[in-house]
């Protein structure tokens, strides 16, 4: 006798990158969650329905708080927007979060406060539903100061590693914007298919196992980023065990050096040291005068198990979710 696998029930919480699945802000499309549906069943081969329950604008949550924003919601106990939801949508079996652009940027918010709630947050979903969180990060404002923007990014990054139900969602930096803050069609698009990609990996209990940058050190003209977490390397899917130059292909690079007021800055010549678990950015002219501007980013997405088809690629064009994180550069005389 076949049983029959009933949907797996998806609850969409957050601010406007939650809701924008569901509507977009360019044409109001359902691209976001269409993406989302698609990926999560060709992986797994069951059902899902989808539930949305994000705010569309946090200054719609100023009408009945003097505070602002989500993290406000179990300060004390479950605010009236949770209890709401939790009321309206009694069972969930995963809780995609979603945060805001624009509470990166807002003059009151105190980063130890935002990820100590976040956290109750998660743990109150976790005693409500018994469910997975996957937790989408915070990405790119256009114009913005990127400084607070991977301040609130990596307060959501140690809330993931220190709860275990807690999963890495869609790292929402790469893709195109319609303004400021919003992602187009488009955007909305890539964000689902990546969120789908992460719940079923959840789901399918799949290691995220990826390389990690342990530090990245500067001298003079080159820009050398330290990686662990591996000792097998494969380049586009083909294994490399010498040293070898990285072509610049079209898109993103993975490892990049950004310049806070001019941007980001094009190496010369890129090389990948698998001996060494080094990557080295070679530039024209010397970055010591432009030390204290400088951030390195680098976007994960990638492994060295051929089987497992999690490569280091050449370009952060990636088929699984990916992530980015902003390093300092320690500068060596």
């Amino acid at each position: 006798m076949s049983v029959e696998i009933g949907p797996i029930k998806i609850i969409v919480m957050g601010q406007s990158l939650g809701s924008g699945l569901s509507r977009s802000y360019d044409g109001a499309t359902t691209e976001g969650v269409d993406q989302l549906t698609q990926h999560f069943q060709d992986r797994t081969e069951v059902p899902v329905e989808v539930l949305q329950a994000s705010v569309p604008a946090t200054s719609l949550l100023r009408r009945y708080r003097s505070r602002r924003s989500w993290w406000d919601e179990t300060t004390h106990k479950p605010g009236r927007l949770l209890l709401q939801t939790t009321f309206m949508y009694p069972e969930a079996d995963i809780v995609l979060w979603s945060q805001g652009e624009r509470d990166a940027e807002d003059a009151a918010l105190d980063i130890e406060t935002c990820e100590a709630s976040l956290k109750e947050f998660f743990i109150y979903l976790r005693q409500t539903y018994g469910c997975f969180v996957i937790c989408n990060f915070i990405g790119r404002r256009i114009g913005g100061n990127d400084h607070t923007t991977q301040s609130l990014l990596l307060a959501q990054r140690r809330v993931v590693t220190a709860l275990d139900f807690v999963f890495e969602g869609a790292e929402q930096y790469h893709v195109d914007l319609i303004d400021a803050v919003h992602p187009d069609n488009a955007g909305f698009g890539a964000i689902g298919a990546l969120s789908g990609h992460a719940i079923a990996a959840a789901c399918l209990n799949e290691a995220n196992d990826y390389p990690m940058v342990t530090h990245v050190e500067a001298s003079d003209n080159v820009v050398v980023f330290y990686l662990s977490g591996a000792d097998a390397w494969a380049i586009n899917g083909a294994k490399v065990d010498r040293p070898i130059k990285m072509m610049n292909l079209k898109g993103d690079n993975q490892f990049s050096v950004v310049s806070q007021t001019i941007g980001k800055l094009v190496p010369s010549a890129m090389f990948f040291d698998p001996t060494q678990n080094e990557v080295y950015l070679v530039f024209e002219a010397s970055l010591e005068r432009m030390a204290a501007d400088l951030r390195a980013y680098v976007a994960y997405g990638a492994c060295s198990d051929l089987d497992r088809s999690r490569l280091l690629t050449e370009a952060s064009v990636l088929s699984r979710p990916i992530r980015r994180d902003s390093l300092a550069l320690d500068f060596v005389h």
